[in-house]
């Protein structure tokens, strides 16, 4: 595989947590992608994503997510919930 170009997202000089989502979903879609790795930091922790840990990157930004007061107008990956869907053949 081809080195991947890498994005760093440092969650401690961005200004809100709308801005942090909205950085990680930009860099989340290019990592599933196959456009790029990512690499986030989160106070002195570096940690990094490769394609096939997308799914981490994307439970890391749900988290963030729910703890955020402003969400209003951001993409929402966290997974729908509702009424499960029946199919009921009649012959």
């Amino acid at each position: 595989m081809a080195d991947l170009p890498e994005i760093t997202v440092d969650t401690d000089i961005l200004a809100s947590c709308r801005v942090i989502i909205t950085e990680l979903q930009t860099a989340y879609i290019k990592l599933v992608a196959g456009q790029a790795r990512i690499r986030v930091r989160f106070d002195r922790r570096w940690t990094e994503y490769h394609p096939a840990s997308a799914t981490q990157l994307k439970e890391l930004i749900n988290k963030l997510f729910d703890t955020c007061p402003d969400t209003t107008g951001l993409l929402d990956l966290r997974p729908k919930r509702g009424r499960p869907f029946f199919l009921r053949i009649v012959d």
